[in-house]
This record gives C-alpha cells, sequence and structure tokens, in this order.
C-alpha cells in the first residue's frame, strides 16, 4: 500500500496547576457557551465560561493578568495570517480575516474541534491598552513581588516558570512595539524579576515530554480527540534511538529572542544508522538536491526560555511545542479515522495544556498566551499547510514547487546538516536572548526601585552593604551648528600623526602609551612557532575528547564565529555546570602577560593546563589526555612533526594549543585601516568617539596601548562584596587585601563582538556606557565593615562624567570600529576520522 505523509502536529504548553477547573463540555454535544454563527468569535467559547487558566479562582493576580493581557481585544492566533495569494485573489483586506469561512467551519465547538484544535484556543499577546486597562494593569504588575514572596513555598517551580513566561512575551512584544510608557514597562520588569528563579531549579524541571507520550493512541484504541503519536518518540540520546537530532541555526520565525523558545530538530529514517547516514549524506552533499525517503520523519520540539536570578537567559527543559511529521497510509485518511483530517487530506493538529496532567485538559476550552511568532493554520491540504505554517519559508524549494508539496524540501537552508552536540542548540538560543536580555536590564537600571528578585529575607538584605554612585546630570547636547563645528575640529586634530594629537585625558600617576596599530606577536624562546606545531594546536583546540566528558573542546567557550568568546553571560563547564565568570576572548590573548580574569596564570601555556585539569572545566586528567593522543596515529605522527620526536606529554599538548592561540590575532578592524593613512573610513560619529575616547571619557587611563588595556588590575565595584554573587577577583591569587576586588582590564578591541561584558558577564556594551559614564558604583560598608581590611575599594580613576546620551552613542560608534571582519574558521576534521589529509 502506498504510504501518504501527512503532516501531524500538535502543541503541547506545560504547568502544574494540577487543582484547576474539573467543569467539562460535553464531547457529544456542541457546548452551549461558544459564539453563535454570526459572531465575530463564532465557534470560539465565550470568554467568560471558559476555565481559568491559573486555578479556579478568577479573581486571583494570575487569573486577571491573563484576562487583562492575552483574552481582552481576544485575536485567536489560529486566524492571523492567510495564504497571501488568495488574499490578492478574493481582494480581501488583512481585517476581513473573520469572514473566512474554512475556520468557522471546521470551530464548531464539536467532537472534531478536540482532534483539531485541543480544547484550547492560542492568543495573542496584547500590544496597546486603554487607559482604565493601563492603570488595572499597573496596579497588578506591582501587586507581583508581594504576592510572588507570599505564596512562594505554594507555588510549584513550573508555575513561576509560566507566570514568568506570560509576562515576558507581553512585555517584549511592547518592547518591539516601541511602546511608549516606560513606568508600565519598568513595572514589567519588576515582576518578572520577582519571577526569576535559580538556574539549578530551572535545570531540575520535568519536560513533560512522559505526559504527551501517555497521549499515544493505538490503531485500534485512538479517540477522536487523542492526536497519533508515534510508538518509538523519544529524544534519548542512545546507540538504538533512531531519532536523531541535527544541529540548525535559526530562521527569523524560530530565533529565540522572536519566539521566546529554543527549537531543536530530528529526524528519523527507520533505524539510527540510516538516520546518521542520511545527515552525512545531506552534509556532504547539497542540501536542497538530497534525496530524503519518502519514509522519513521529523520532530520539532520547543523549549521554553525563560530569565533566571542573576537576569541570565536559560533554556529550561519544559517542551512548549512539538510538531511531527508522521506517516499515516492513504487508507486511513478518512472522515472515519480520527488520526486524519475531515475531508481526508493532510492537516494539522492541536493539542494544548497548561497542565502538568493531562486527566481534565480534554474537556474544557481555555485561552493559552502565545507569542503570536509561529503561526499554524489547519487548512485541510498539504500546500495549504505547508504554506500557512510558514514551513515554505525556509523549507521552499529555489528552483521549483512553490508551497505545492513536491516543492518542499525536508531540510531547511538553515539546517546545519550534521548530529547535533550536546547543548549546542541551547546554547545558540541563550545567545540569541542577549537583546532580550540587555533591554530588561536597561529598564531595571532605569527604574526608582531595587529589582525584586528573591534573595532571602529582609534582616539578610539588611546586612548587606549599600551600592552609591556620585552621577552629574548630562550635559546639554550640542546644536547641529556646534555639532559640526566639532567635528571639523576633530577631523582636523586627528588627521595628524598619533604623537600630534591632543593629549589624553590621564590621571598623573598612570604609564600610558597611545592606542595604534599591534605589532607582531611574540612566540617565546621556550615554544616557538612552526606551522605543523600551529596545526596541531588547531585540532587539539577544536578537540572534545581531551575533556572527561567527552564534550567540551577550547573551542566550546571561545568560538571563532564568536568573537572567540561564547556570547554567554557566564560559561558552562563539565556536566553542564554554570561557571563564576565570563569566557574572555582568546583573540590577541598571545599579547598578555596574565591570563585569566585574576591573572593566575603567567602565559597561555599555563592557562591551557589549567583549564585542563579544572574540574568544574573541562575536568581531564593527565593520563586519558595521552592515552587519547597515543592511541591515534595521525596525532603521533603531528606531534613527530611538530616537536622533533613522537613523545606526547601534557605540557606538549599545552605548547601546541598555545602556539595556536598566539596566531589568533587581529589587526584588520576599522580602526587599524584608519591607523594606516585611511581616515576617510571613520563616519563623523566615529571621530567625535574617538576625541570623547582620549579625552572626556577618560578611558585612556585603563584602555590604552595598541591592545586597548594596560594589562593592569583593577576594581570597578563589581566583585558583590558580602553578597551572594561575591567574588573577590586578583585577591584569590594573591592574598593581599589590596586586590579585592580587582580584576584585569580587557582589552576593548573587538569588544562589540564579544558581549555580554564585564568578569560577571553583567552588562551589554550600552549598560557599561552608562556605569562608567555614573562613575561605577561605591560600596558602602555596613557599621561593621568599616574596620574591614578586605572591604573593596573602587580605583580612584572611576569618576561621574556627565555624557550626554548622544556623547555615549558616539563613544559605542568609535568602539564599533575596533571590531575585526568576521571571518569563518571551519573547524578542523579529528584525526580519528581523516588520516592527515586535513587543511
Amino acid at each position: 500500500m502506498k504510504s501518504t505523509v501527512s503532516f501531524l502536529v500538535f502543541v503541547v504548553q506545560l504547568g502544574v496547576l494540577h487543582n484547576a477547573s474539573s467543569r467539562a463540555l460535553s464531547l457529544d454535544s456542541p457546548p452551549s457557551h461558544f459564539h453563535p454563527t454570526g459572531h465575530a468569535l463564532e465557534g470560539l467559547p465565550a470568554v467568560a465560561e471558559a476555565q481559568p487558566l491559573y486555578g479556579d479562582d478568577p479573581k486571583s493576580v494570575w487569573n486577571q493578568l491573563h484576562q487583562l493581557l492575552f483574552v481582552a481585544d481576544l485575536i485567536p492566533e489560529e486566524i492571523q495570517a492567510e495564504l497571501p495569494e488568495e488574499r490578492k485573489r478574493l481582494a480581501r483586506e488583512p481585517s476581513e480575516t473573520y469572514a473566512k469561512h474554512w475556520y468557522f467551519e471546521k470551530r464548531k465547538g464539536e467532537r472534531e474541534d478536540k482532534k483539531q484544535f485541543g480544547g484550547d484556543v492560542r492568543v495573542s499577546p496584547r500590544k496597546s491598552f486603554l487607559p482604565s486597562e493601563r492603570d488595572a494593569l499597573f496596579g497588578l504588575l506591582s501587586q507581583i513581588p508581594d504576592e510572588v514572596r507570599r505564596h512562594r513555598s505554594e507555588l510549584h517551580a513550573k508555575t513561576l516558570l509560566l507566570l514568568q513566561w506570560d509576562l515576558l512575551s507581553v512585555w517584549w512584544a511592547l518592547e518591539r512595539e516601541k511602546y511608549q510608557d516606560e513606568e508600565l514597562l519598568q513595572a514589567f520588569c519588576q515582576a518578572i524579576v520577582a519571577t526569576a528563579q535559580p538556574r539549578e531549579e530551572l535545570q531540575k524541571l520535568d519536560s513533560g515530554l512522559e505526559d504527551v507520550l501517555q497521549l499515544r493512541g493505538t490503531d485500534s484504541t485512538r479517540a477522536t480527540h487523542l492526536p497519533y503519536v508515534p510508538g518509538d518518540l523519544s529524544l534519548e540520546r542512545t546507540p538504538t534511538n533512531p531519532w536523531v537530532e541535527i544541529e540548525r541555526k535559526s530562521s527569523a520565525l524560530f530565533r529565540a529572542n522572536r519566539s521566546l523558545r529554543a527549537t531543536r530538530v530530528w529526524v528519523h529514517a527507520g533505524s539510527r544508522e540510516a538516520s546518521e547516514d542520511l545527515i552525512a549524506s545531506a552534509q556532504a552533499n547539497s542540501v536542497a538536491d538530497i534525496q530524503v525517503p519518502a519514509t522519513t520523519q521529523t520532530l520539532l520540539v520547543q523549549q521554553l526560555v525563560a530569565i533566571d536570578d542573576r537576569l541570565n537567559p536559560i533554556v529550561t527543559p519544559v517542551i512548549d511545542e512539538l510538531r511531527v511529521r508522521a506517516l499515516v497510509g492513504s487508507a486511513e485518511l478518512s472522515f472515519d479515522n480520527p488520526t486524519s483530517s475531515r475531508d481526508g487530506s493532510s492537516h494539522w493538529i492541536y493539542l494544548r495544556t497548561r497542565y502538568g496532567t493531562h486527566r481534565e485538559t480534554m474537556n474544557d476550552f481555555r485561552f493559552v498566551p502565545d507569542t503570536s511568532q509561529s503561526l499554524f493554520l489547519e487548512y485541510g491540504t498539504l500546500k495549504h499547510a505547508t504554506f500557512a505554517a510558514q514551513c515554505a519559508l525556509c523549507h521552499r524549494r529555489t528552483d521549483s514547487g512553490g508551497q505545492a508539496p513536491e516543492g518542499i524540501r525536508s531540510f531547511s537552508k538553515y539546517a546545519a546538516v550534521r548530529v547535533a552536540n550536546e547543548g549546542e542548540r541551547n546554547a545558540l538560543a541563550e545567545k540569541e536572548m542577549e537583546e532580550v536580555v540587555a533591554m530588561l536590564r536597561q529598564r531595571l537600571s532605569q527604574s526608582t526601585e531595587k529589582p525584586t528578585a528573591p534573595r532571602g529575607d529582609a534582616s539578610e538584605q539588611d546586612d548587606e552593604p549599600t551600592a552609591s554612585t556620585t552621577r552629574l546630570p548630562p550635559r546639554p547636547a550640542r546644536s547641529e551648528a556646534e555639532r559640526r563645528d566639532w567635528v571639523q575640529q576633530v577631523r582636523q586634530a586627528y588627521s595628524l600623526p598619533p604623537e600630534q594629537w591632543p593629549a589624553p585625558n590621564i590621571d598623573p600617576d598612570v604609564k600610558w602609551r597611545e592606542i595604534g596599530l599591534l605589532p607582531p606577536v611574540e612566540h617565546p624562546l621556550a615554544n616557538p612557532h612552526n606551522a605543523d606545531k600551529e596545526k596541531l594546536g588547531k585540532i587539539l583546540f577544536f578537540d572534545p575528547r581531551l575533556s572527561g566528558s567527552k564534550q567540551i573542546a577550547c573551542a566550546s567557550c571561545h568560538d571563532p564565529d564568536l568573537g572567540w568568546a561564547d556570547g554567554r553571560t557566564t560559561s558552562f563547564g563539565h556536566g553542564r555546570i554554570p561557571l563564576r565568570r565570563n569566557a574572555p576572548t582568546v583573540r590577541n590573548s598571545g599579547f598578555h602577560q596574565k591570563l585569566f580574569w585574576d591573572g593566575r596564570a603567567e602565559s597561555l601555556e599555563e592557562q591551557v593546563i589549567a583549564v585542563l585539569r579544572n574540574p568544574n572545566e573541562m575536568r581531564a586528567t593527565e593520563e586519558t589526555v595521552l592515552d587519547l593522543l597515543a592511541r591515534s596515529d595521525v596525532y603521533q605522527v603531528l606531534f613527530q612533526h611538530s616537536f622533533g620526536d613522537g613523545r606526547i606529554t601534557i605540557e606538549r599538548v599545552a605548547e601546541a594549543i598555545a602556539c595556536f592561540e598566539r596566531t589568533i590575532v587581529g589587526g584588520s578592524s576599522r580602526f587599524d585601516v584608519f591607523m594606516k593613512g585611511k581616515r576617510e573610513v571613520f563616519q563623523d560619529s566615529e571621530w567625535i568617539g574617538l576625541d570623547l575616547y582620549r579625552r572626556e571619557a577618560r578611558c585612556m587611563n585603563c584602555h590604552h596601548g595598541p591592545l586597548f588595556s594596560d594589562g593592569q588590575f583593577h576594581d570597578v565595584g563589581l566583585s558583590y562584596y558580602g553578597r551572594k554573587f561575591e567574588d573577590l577577583g586578583r585577591y584569590r591569587v594573591t592574598d593581599d587585601p589590596h586586590d579585592v576586588g580587582r580584576f584585569r582590564t580587557p582589552s576593548l578591541r573587538d569588544i562589540t563582538q564579544t558581549t555580554p561584558l564585564m568578569h560577571n558577564g553583567l552588562f551589554e556594551l550600552p549598560g557599561v556606557l552608562n556605569m562608567y559614564n555614573a562613575g561605577m558604583p561605591a560600596l558602602k560598608p555596613k557599621a561593621s565593615q568599616r574596620s574591614d581590611v578586605r572591604f573593596p575599594r573602587k580605583s580612584d580613576h572611576l569618576k561621574p562624567l556627565g555624557l550626554n546620551k548622544q556623547d555615549l552613542d558616539d563613544l559605542a560608534a568609535f568602539l564599533k570600529t575596533l571590531e575585526e571582519p568576521k571571518r569563518r574558521m571551519a573547524a578542523p576534521p579529528l584525526p580519528e576520522l581523516h588520516i592527515l589529509d586535513f587543511p
């Protein structure tokens, strides 16, 4: 029997309020409280009759917020898009969407609705509010911190996650719409922080997949309201699991900063070996040309992204959505078969719930929040489904087919088409959240109230040192004429040789050097450079098998595509342990005299060995590393060529990696082009930014010389002394009280590619500039701390500047000129897989 591929998709939104209303709708007759034919919401349940989302009490703060943020002014997500060609042909306006009969003919509140729509109506976040609604919303948001504190012991971690996600989705929709109400936006941010939880608690949450798998029907017992789930569906990484995850970039629709989800994709070609062979074939050939067997099944999973209590993004285990492209025989496609659509063709199935159990969810309709980013429609044909669900945006063959089934390719143009590394996709999603987190932090910094993230009881907070600044009011902005004159003066001054530039604003005790071009990097006599050693070091740098878990390479935290950093607030180590500090870039690391934020390594070679042996980082042992390398003929030959003999030691491993790292050098930025005499590459704001950098912004006190760093250690007020996230920096190395809170001055080269910034990854660039403009926070000791010799003292070089917004924008524009052009570096083949035939 010829089989037909049918798209069967269900959406699962999971929560934990098991005590929700048990009011049920009969599956045998249409409910009485559905909107009648002709109503704008024909076929949908009346809002007042819909099941409360958060427990039984519709008047609770959470349910009032839900009604105000999502249900008022309701527009069901299922009908927010149409086929453009169909709309054009019918000369319909977008506002006429409700006149479309395809939706209401199927949305009748009958048995089939349970199968096709899952009982829940997905609704979009509001993007505007009437004045009375705005005031009510502000009042509800203001109650959340106290409500969370009062009921924290009763609130399950997953409940808090869902509450935060709802708030996050509406707030971010408003931010993207440039909503002009700073007070309301700050109230949203305070509420988001109040519902934040520790990363380790969020990581412990169950995914909810087991609840989904319980819905599996069989050929003989499939119920009308239960979607079909493949019998072997599993996300476990086992040698026998035929479902294999592929790596993928994010299309615009699936970027985490748009959907607030992390998206992962699996393929199933019949067996694990067949799935891996299919991926290997796609990797070796053009994705558009690869012939995918008709029996191939695919799975897309979306997991909720949250903000933890340190204001870092985190991909939680909680599955928000599953889309299964499964096989259904052609004989099964009929009205009588509950797994097929009403007209016997392919379709989408939705099952939505916010429970941790599905006992009551099939018997009541509810309005479930969504981000209006993933648009699905149930049109009844494969052509319509693939386009309406926007599959064709990424899966369309450019040479034929368009929306037609034969014009849809299995692998999207965004697929990297290789077996995904564990955690790789989640790390990318968290990187994509930078924009969201940066705006959240900016709003919180503008707020007059202290963020209300849970940090213990009041007595503990009162015992903490307090931070204060002596911020100056911003100076008046220049008029357009004044700015033109300033630009002309700056261009004239900095067109001269650097030795004739205006004197920088430098404190008397600072020994400074002029900013300029990087010199050639010097390789130490004890570890001279040669091409073979550099080649060996590059392979070792990318080889995860050196780590104890066999999953972490140097490149895991120092990715060439991310400016040789990892784009995370703080890095992950062995077993996904969150580390305490931000991963600095290794670009230009050959110029540093001391390595790590606290300077505990005197050379790159020491730094490599320290990371390999650190139990929280790569967790390697000398024995396992040497045993691995000794069992590779290729590595033995490489060591022979690099060092003159085949002896393999941990010191030589470090020397080879350090040799490679010293070749990772910048020098091609627009600033470097400018310094080579091509002054025309700078725009007006960049000329002004250069002058601000050297003079009024006082940056040259610490960030001078070709590396834009003095290589010294300074306290910038971010040690969190006496608080939860205390990090005493250099003091842990020297035991000198003067070094408490001091960290190495980072290079500003490539700063815009290596965000977030600071040793704890606390800020994006605008936040850093704002903090330095305020003079950075200074800790005020409590009475009990005034005689504490370890109490940190902020650097005297940090002073409030009083720069205005245009000044800060100009300064940021100059720092952008230090960015190196992006050049892709492919990871080299590992010796185990290739023999000496590598670049």
